[in-house]
């Protein structure tokens, strides 16, 4: 099973032109100058889990993969990003 949440900058969205009943946002929050900015580059983030499914319970197979921040982006710098991990890798 995968569990993939995510935040995507879609301008439709952004523009409040999906109907109010099935996405209410209130767009007075949204800061549109920032997120014109990471469009240029990108249409959203994902960050994708791969569990197992255990007669047991289950098993993390997305283990050791950047997650946080600081790891990301030292991972996109080309940098070793388990330094950054403090230990959780």
């Amino acid at each position: 099973m995968t569990i993939e949440p995510g935040c995507y900058f879609r301008d439709f969205l952004l523009d409040g032109e999906l109907d109010k009943e099935k996405l209410n946002i209130n767009l007075k929050y949204l800061n549109r100058d920032v997120i014109r900015e990471y469009q240029t580059e990108v249409g959203g983030v994902r960050i994708e889990d791969v569990v197992a499914i255990t007669a047991d319970g289950c098993e993390l197979m997305s283990f050791g993969i950047p997650r946080t921040t600081e790891e990301i982006e030292s991972c996109m710098r080309g940098e070793d990003w388990t330094k950054v991990a403090g230990g959780r890798i």
